[in-house]
């Protein structure tokens, strides 16, 4: 009796970036934070973080963003209604939600003096920091059991957008000088902006790694938030670092999701 072998299914990827850090001027850092879900999960992933929200806020209208919890802002300021009880239990239950949620992390922070020490005339940050992340990306792209893969940023403002927007199409279009364009960059669907305000689940996962995993990698602690006496350190990165994508599982995050570039012959370690 001849056997029938079961195809596995092919996988649709949505990846959600968020942004940290400015993008002009020669000083400082410019990070971005891509997380990688498996599209069927969205709807899993939507009841995870709302249930999540309704535990430390009591609602899941409001929108989680780091920086305004970290300093208790904004809409979790107490004249919005949230407490500081809410805000320390938020911090102490963080870690163990984000380890929960199933996805990968391709985290790319781009040293700004150093890009234009080493480079004349260098590309903007955007073309930095996408031209490195695509080199990961590729491997997923590439992958048999990736059937599309659709990415969704944080819109931040028409100028900034535009920026980024020519510099996905310019790889997209024409590669790097590390990454040949080929037919497997047809998986990639669509690349567009959502704004904050419309509640996006993976864009608020996005916001919650991106500026630790960016000041880690800076050789900076996390930040330490308000309303929290006793806060244990870089409790969010030490979480997510095992959610960093590796194509050949052999443990060199440095090289392919937790990238700060330029490229300097130190920074080709293996991180631990």
């Amino acid at each position: 009796m001849e056997k029938h072998v079961k195809k596995s299914k092919k996988i649709k990827y949505v990846i959600y970036i968020d942004e940290s850090g400015v993008t002009g001027g020669d000083k400082g850092f410019f990070a971005i934070a891509a997380c990688v879900f498996n599209k069927k999960y969205i709807d899993e992933l939507d009841e995870k973080l709302n249930a999540f929200k309704i535990d430390c806020f009591g609602r899941k209208d409001i929108i989680l963003h780091l920086k305004d919890i970290s300093e208790g802002v904004n809409d979790f300021s107490m004249e919005n209604g949230v407490s500081s009880v809410q805000l320390r239990y938020f911090w102490s239950k963080l870690p163990e939600f984000l380890y929960s949620v199933n996805f990968k992390i391709i985290s790319i922070t781009v040293d700004k003096e150093m890009l234009y020490k080493y480079f004349k005339t260098p590309k903007n940050v955007y073309e930095v920091a996408f031209g490195h992340l695509f080199q990961a990306v590729y491997y997923i792209l590439d992958s048999e059991d990736t059937e599309s893969l659709n990415i969704i940023c944080e819109s931040r403002n028409p100028n900034l957008n535009f920026m980024a927007q020519r510099a996905f199409f310019n790889i997209y279009n024409s590669g790097t000088p590390y990454m040949d364009i080929s037919t497997q960059m047809r998986k990639m669907r669509s690349f567009e902006y959502r704004d904050k305000s419309e509640n996006i689940a993976g864009l608020q996962i996005a916001d919650l790694v991106c500026n630790p995993l960016r000041r880690v990698r800076m050789g900076l602690i996390e930040a330490m938030p308000r309303f929290v006496d006793a806060y244990s350190e870089n409790s969010i990165f030490k979480t997510v670092k095992y959610k960093l994508y590796c194509p050949f599982n052999d443990g060199d995050f440095k090289n392919w999701s937790f990238k700060k570039v330029p490229l300097l012959e130190e920074s080709f370690s293996v991180g631990k």
